[in-house]
């Protein structure tokens, strides 16, 4: 079962932060994402399209 882990990064934050939880979720695909909005609540099509680029080959995703 392969499993996705989300890493969502506050204001002023990168996707590069994700690297920091690799080593927790041994075993699972960690990826942050960068968005464009101020906050991630405006940014909900923007998680859209990386939710639906990243669901396939995944049986599950962590955020």
């Amino acid at each position: 079962m392969r499993q996705l882990v989300l890493y969502i990064h506050g204001k002023g934050g990168n996707a590069m932060e994700a690297d920091h939880y690799k080593t927790l979720f041994a075993g699972h695909d960690v990826v942050g994402l960068n968005y464009h909005a101020d906050n991630p609540w405006e940014a909900i099509s923007e998680f859209k399209e990386f939710f639906y680029g990243y669901r396939k080959g995944h049986d599950s995703i962590l955020f």
